[in-house]
This record gives structure tokens, sequence and C-alpha cells, in this order.
């Protein structure tokens, strides 16, 4: 609801204490198809890296997105927004010069 208003920083702020407390407020708990705290942890990490590749803060979604692989190398969605961030911050290295294959070893 928030990132459809573009307000980037309520999402941001949400998300980053859903992450603190553990996911356990966050998502619908009695979801049968979130029932572990790090499933959950893996959605929320992969929905902040979604926001920060938005708002086109590559490096911090960069480490988001390692992060909730860390936790489900197997996560689709998580998987899915690499490939996006990947060619993202390849189109923009063109323009600035930055070389995308020392940022993603970094993190």
């Amino acid at each position: 609801l928030y990132l459809a208003d573009d307000d980037y920083d309520t999402c941001e702020e949400l998300l980053k204490q859903g992450i603190e407390d553990g996911g356990q407020t966050s998502i619908n708990a009695t979801s049968p198809f979130m029932t572990r705290a790090y499933d959950r942890q893996v959605i929320l990490q992969t929905k902040l890296a979604d926001l920060y590749s938005e708002s086109r803060k590559f490096t911090e979604a960069l480490t988001h997105y390692h992060r909730a692989l860390s936790l489900n190398p197997d996560c689709i969605e998580a998987k899915r927004g690499m490939e996006r961030l990947e060619k993202a911050m390849k189109g923009r290295s063109h323009i600035s010069g930055v070389d995308v294959s020392e940022m993603t070893e970094d993190v």
C-alpha cells in the first residue's frame, strides 16, 4: 500500500522493523505457506531488496537479496530480483563507468 503511494520511507521502516523483530508480526503467522520465522525473514529481506532496487539504492538491494538467498537459496523471488538488479546495474555501469563485478563480489 505504501509502495503504491511511493512512500518508500514508510515501506523501508516497516520492513526493517519486521526484520528486527524476527518476522514474528510482519506476516500472518497462520498462513500455511509461511510457518517458519526464517521463511518470513526471506520474504522481508526480499521485499526490502525490491524496495531498494526500485529506489535505485543498488548496493543496499544487493545486500538484502544476498541475505534472502543465504536463508533460502531456492527463493525464486530473490533470484528474479537479483537478475533484475544485475541488469539495472549493468545498464548503469555503462553510463557511470562502475564495474558491476566488483560491486557484487564485495557483498
